[in-house]
């Protein structure tokens, strides 16, 4: 389980993941790049606006970038999907 948070100008976001991983030496390889990983999400999240968050397809799409980006940290395909657990948006209308 995975969590990151990114705040980007008005929009504030909490995300919690599952990982499903192809064996446990791979659960093993994700715990230990486990800075790297939140780095990585921290970063994806933070260049995503409103647009991207709050459809169904924007957030299919935030699921396949994860997964990409944690399969470049293993360095191989060993995730094989990942599931939002916890999605907490929050958006500040500007004045």
């Amino acid at each position: 389980r995975l969590f990151a948070m990114a705040r980007q100008y008005d929009l504030y976001l909490k995300l919690t993941i599952d990982v499903e991983l192809i064996d446990a030496e791979a659960a093993e390889l994700l715990r230990m790049e486990e800075p790297k990983v939140r780095d990585r999400v921290t970063l994806l999240l933070s260049g995503k606006g409103y647009a991207d968050l709050f459809t169904y397809e924007g957030r299919l799409i935030l699921k396949d970038e994860i997964v990409d980006r944690l399969n470049q940290i293993l360095e191989d395909k060993l995730v094989l999907q990942v599931c939002f657990t916890e999605m907490v948006i929050k958006y500040f209308k500007s004045k």
